[in-house]
């Protein structure tokens, strides 16, 4: 029988425990390189602990496929947050072999909008509790007519650390998208993706388009709205961003995402398997040469009733990756135009948003760099469903309109991004 952990994995995790305990000491000792989080001890053991599951060896990986997400939706999540998961139609219950209901509105009308949410991880990390909270905390905070119509559904990816390497989730997704979409009749879906999540969001617009083109599919419905967070555009980035003045090298002491877990040579193999990396199927920034015909004839991008949002930290690796991929898909010029690192943290509107409106042959384009932020906000804001919850135990209405951008930056601009897309 195989170990399902190596002993070098198990001795990583077994000196977890010190290592937070040490990174304890010095956030109040002598502090902290961290930027955004130095005032905040939970944020960063968070990404201490994130560090060292990525640092495991793929794999060691499987380790974490021992919690599935049907646990983290009624266990880690259901029994904490009962008054309001009780509160959700369908909760946890599911859709097919591949999803979860997060929530399904009763009597809902098939032009209702479905939001299909995939998580992050880099294919081989299981949904976390901290991912689910913030999206229900987002969903919470909607307006009352828009959440009413709102439904989400949970992507139960199989995860690359038990030998599920590409394109399985690509499948998955496809196979519940299919019976959303062509079997239920649905027309209105949008996908939100956070890290690897924002891979397979973007990816299978690139998969609906190649099998439309190659008549497999016959007028598909593309997704109406796609909400990116922190995407991981770039499965292998070329070596010259792993030295200064690039977002890997300047960032590394800053995010949770660390070069050196792309300079592992078995790490890509292991997650691709057999698929080829430069492919607009696999790692979009790894096509070469960019070009924005690649993105001009997909109506999730093209269409004027399409929206897109898309967020990077200012602190994280990717952010390079994710400013240029907006560069030549969305049109939004600040790859180019700006640069990073040494700002204060208080929001510039040349550095940190761009707000392209819906025209024809566009669709509406929301980017923000979020000032100091690092890699995937769904990790750092989920304390806003702690924070609802006990607001509506005192009888009092959420509104994130007057909550504070310095802890949750992404939360109130998804969220109103949100209100007004699925309001239209």
């Amino acid at each position: 029988m195989t170990a399902i952990i190596s002993l070098r994995g198990f001795f990583q995790l077994l000196y977890l425990p010190v290592l937070l305990l040490i990174t304890t000491v010095k956030h109040y000792t002598v502090g902290t390189e961290l930027r955004k989080y130095k005032n905040s001890l939970l944020s960063v053991l968070k990404i201490t602990a994130i560090r060292t599951a990525l640092s495991l060896d793929v794999g060691d990986t499987r380790i974490f496929g021992l919690v599935t997400n049907n646990f983290v939706l009624q266990k880690a999540i259901g029994s904490r947050y009962n008054d309001i998961t009780r509160g959700l139609n369908g909760y946890g219950t599911k859709y097919d072999e591949n999803s979860y209901w997060i929530v399904k509105q009763p009597n809902r009308d098939p032009s209702d909008p479905i939001l299909y949410f995939l998580h992050g991880g880099a294919y081989f990390l299981q949904t976390s509790p901290q991912q689910l909270e913030s999206i229900i905390g987002m969903y919470k905070l909607l307006d009352p007519e828009v959440q009413s119509k709102t439904s989400i559904l949970l992507l139960d990816y199989k995860l690359v650390g038990n030998g599920h390497t590409f394109p399985t989730q690509i499948n998955q997704l496809h196979q519940s998208y299919q019976n959303l979409t062509v079997r239920d009749k649905n027309t209105n879906i949008g996908l939100i993706g956070d890290s690897a999540g924002g891979n397979l969001s973007v990816i299978y617009t690139q998969y609906l388009k190649s099998l439309e083109r190659s008549k497999v599919l016959k007028n598909p419905i593309y997704p109406r709205t796609m909400v990116l967070i922190s995407p991981w555009i770039n499965l292998q980035p070329e070596l010259e961003q792993y030295g200064p003045g690039h977002s890997y090298y300047d960032n590394f002491k800053y995010d949770l995402i660390q070069y050196k877990y792309f300079m592992k040579p078995d790490s890509l193999a292991y997650l691709l398997g057999k698929e080829p990396l430069r492919s607009l199927l696999v790692s979009p920034n790894s096509k070469l040469p960019h070009s924005a015909d690649d993105w001009s004839d997909i109506p999730t991008y093209a269409d004027e009733n399409s929206n897109i949002f898309v967020i990077a930290g200012e602190d994280e690796s990717f952010r390079d990756d994710i400013l240029k991929f907006a560069e030549f898909a969305l049109e939004c010029p600040f790859y180019s135009e700006n640069s990073y690192g040494s700002t204060p943290m208080e929001i510039n509107p040349k550095l940190h948003h761009y707000i392209r409106p819906n025209q024809p042959g566009k669709a509406g384009v929301e980017l923000y760099v979020e000032p100091w932020g690092v890699h995937d906000a769904l990790f750092f804001e989920n304390h806003s469903l702690a924070k609802i919850m006990d607001l509506e135990k005192h009888e009092k209405v959420a509104d994130c309109t007057f909550w504070s951008d310095a802890e949750f930056f992404a939360t109130k601009r998804i969220v109103e991004f949100l209100n007004r897309v699925l309001a239209s």
